[in-house]
């Protein structure tokens, strides 16, 4: 996006002689970033979909098994889930977790 784009989906600028400023923050290099992972017990309809290689119907498929056979205990077991083989598994394994398991 451009500078334009992304004050143009802030709302735009007021006026003709408005200042603006803005701050552009990039991390240093030796700070390390954590990558939040989507709960698979939890994450609704929205955030499954978000995943690498889930659509809308994998991702009612997901929540259909949860609802039909609990939580996941762990993440492997969302290959159980219609749609979701080795492939797919692999590339969201580093993005999913199953956090709120209680055992």
């Amino acid at each position: 996006d451009t500078l334009q784009d992304l004050l143009k989906a802030a709302g735009g600028v007021a006026g003709n002689n408005t200042t603006l400023r803005s701050y552009v923050y990039f991390p240093a290099d030796d700070v390390v970033q954590s990558v939040q992972k989507v709960d698979i017990n939890r994450a609704p309809l929205w955030l499954l979909q978000a995943l690498p290689g889930i659509g809308e119907v994998t991702a009612m498929n997901i929540i259909a098994y949860r609802n039909e056979n609990g939580t996941f205990r762990h993440i492997k077991e969302i290959m159980y889930v219609k749609g979701i083989g080795e492939g797919t598994f692999d590339n969201l394994s580093d993005k999913i977790t199953v956090a709120d398991f209680p055992g």
